[in-house]
């Protein structure tokens, strides 16, 4: 049986449960995510998934992007994307930000990019969808 089936998280041994803030619930903020310094995770989130990006999020992370597009596409409601903690990002890193976001689109939730870093904003502006997409800026 997958995570998927069991109703568990992505690239977790638990079932996932959604903190009061919606805060990605393997990430302490001030250290990232203990023993891995790059990754893509998604999870239950009140009201839909949360998708947590950290670190170098390139080519090499495209599997874990698939089973998080996978479990995020078995679960109803709007998506929020957290990428507070993306220090570097390719083009395989933005085809995942804008495969959730098109697919959002394209089923009528909402997918919300919560504290994008400066190089992912000038990413969307060169793709031309600066401006177009729903950001959420945490106060921390």
């Amino acid at each position: 049986m997958t995570d998927l089936e069991s109703g568990q998280g992505v690239h977790s041994t638990e079932r996932n449960t959604t903190t009061s803030v919606g805060l990605c619930p393997h990430c302490n903020p001030a250290s990232g995510h203990p023993g891995k310094p790059s990754g893509v995770e998604a999870s239950d989130n009140e009201g839909g998934s949360l998708v947590c990006l950290w670190g170098e999020v390139d080519e090499s992370l495209r599997d874990q992007a698939s089973l998080a597009m996978a479990y995020v596409m078995t679960r109803p409601g709007g998506v929020v994307i957290d990428t507070a903690q993306v220090e570097f990002l390719d083009s395989s890193g933005l085809a995942f930000i804008l495969q959730l976001l098109r697919s959002g689109e394209e089923e009528g939730r909402p997918v919300v990019l919560r504290d994008p870093p400066e190089l992912l904003l000038d990413m969307l502006d060169l793709v031309g969808l600066g401006g177009q997409v729903e950001l959420t800026f945490s106060s921390t």
